[in-house]
């Protein structure tokens, strides 16, 4: 079961620009290192060359140094390093952003990059795998792909040329905030705090 981190409330902003008949353009979250995807990600990018496929993957963000040069060999773009969530949505939009993937390859825990994904109002693409999957399972805009497609990139290309993008605005929800009335107890699962100590930050804003 995921707990929701702590976050405040994030507003769905809608960053689609509805251009049928065009290629579907693909944009990627955050910092991608071989853990997130990025070995995956080549492999599409590849794949979609290879099959001169109407597709093409920008990353909101940056690759690991490793990576960079075999991404940019297969026409993957980077708009490099943003700063906040403002930032970032204004970049998925510059790009045209069709859909959102985000191909990590390992399991893992809440992902603010989800986050981020889904405060974009476009359909977000993942592997059934982790976290991120419990949380996009309740969205409209959720796609879960089995993760035996990690060895398959043109079979997930399809899929992802396969979305239905026309319906993005009309499946966009609010995205949940999460708060905790005794973070220790709530959140970590610990015994409250003994009664008369209080948490650093609750005094420093005091």
């Amino acid at each position: 079961t995921v707990r929701p981190h702590l976050e405040p409330e994030r507003s769905v902003r809608d960053t689609s620009l509805q251009r049928p008949g065009r290629v579907r353009r693909v944009a990627v979250l955050g910092a991608i290192s071989a853990t997130k995807g990025g070995l995956f990600l080549q492999a599409l990018a590849t794949d979609a060359q290879d099959r001169d496929l109407p597709l093409h993957f920008s990353i909101v963000g940056f690759s690991d140094p490793a990576l960079a040069v075999g991404l940019e060999r297969v026409g993957v773009a980077q708009t490099g390093r943003y700063s906040g969530d403002h930032e970032a949505l204004d970049l998925v939009w510059r790009v045209s952003a069709d859909l959102v993937l985000l191909p990590a390859i390992w399991p893992e825990t809440y992902s603010y990059a989800l986050t981020l994904a889904l405060r974009t109002g476009l359909p977000v693409v993942a592997f059934d795998l982790g976290a991120p999957a419990e949380r996009l399972r309740a969205y409209p805009n959720g796609h879960l792909l089995p993760c035996t497609l990690a060895t398959d990139p043109a079979a997930f290309n399809d899929r992802l040329l396969a979305i239905d993008v026309s319906a993005t605005g009309r499946l966009s929800v609010p995205i949940r905030a999460a708060t905790y009335n005794d973070l220790r107890r709530d959140y970590y699962g610990l015994d409250p705090a003994p009664a008369g100590t209080g948490h650093p930050i609750d005094e420093d804003a005091a």
